[in-house]
């Protein structure tokens, strides 16, 4: 609703700010937490049953994604709407849950395809998957904006805007993030050093790759190494 917050899901940092929707298996790790000197203000719903599937399937695609909302009041009275529900569980009441849990899903299918989502869904979709593949394929290498402006032909900061509104995040904080998954993979089963990982998985120097572990991880890559062997 306000301020911003950080979510991360899969190991990959996404950013949340007003009106935004994200829909995660929450058997899957992930946490969250505010990003903002303002306070962070979200409604949240923890919700299964026999569509529940079918409704994250859809929404989220072959990718997770981060979501803009068509109209934030309306699923704000849709939240309260639910909240005033109470704690009676009669079969009228369970089935007013379940028709709010099915509103507030269905906006969020409808969002993602409308206009403003839809064209950074499919118009740039096949950008975004080019350079997150070439990421995947050479994060140990020293890259940076261009290699990625040389691949798409697009202009830089057009590209960095939509790639966070797809992603969540911009393209140096994924290349960070994916770069901090491939150690934490050296770490859990390798004998290299903490400066032999660094620069295996495209640091430039030592120092910074435990900065930015820790930053991610919250913890550094020795204490990480401990607690996972």
């Amino acid at each position: 609703l306000s301020g911003e917050g950080v979510l991360n899901y899969n190991n990959i940092n996404y950013s949340l700010s007003p009106h935004t929707i994200a829909i995660i298996d929450c058997n899957s790790y992930h946490y969250y937490k505010s990003s903002s000197e303002d306070p962070w203000v979200f409604r949240w719903i923890h919700f299964n049953g026999l569509s529940a599937k079918t409704y994250v399937d859809l929404i989220n695609d072959d990718k997770f994604s981060i979501i803009y909302a068509l109209d934030h009041s309306f699923i704000e009275k849709v939240f309260q709407n639910f909240m005033n529900l109470g704690q009676v569980n009669d079969i009228y009441h369970s089935l007013c849950a379940s028709s709010y849990i099915s509103d507030i899903l269905l906006h969020a299918l409808k969002s993602k395809f409308n206009n403003k989502n839809d064209k950074k869904h499919t118009y740039h979709k096949k950008d975004i998957d080019t350079v997150i593949s070439f990421i995947h394929s050479n994060y140990h290498k020293s890259i940076n904006i261009e290699d990625f402006i040389s691949l798409i032909h697009i202009s830089k900061y057009h590209f960095i805007r939509v790639f966070k509104q797809y992603m969540g995040i911009t393209p140096y904080e994924y290349l960070i993030n994916y770069r901090i998954t491939q150690a934490k993979i050296l770490l859990k089963n390798s004998q290299g050093s903490i400066s032999e990982i660094a620069f295996a998985v495209g640091f430039s120097s030592e120092s910074n790759f435990i900065k930015q572990f820790k930053q991610i991880v919250s913890t550094t890559p020795l204490n990480y190494r401990k607690t996972s062997w």
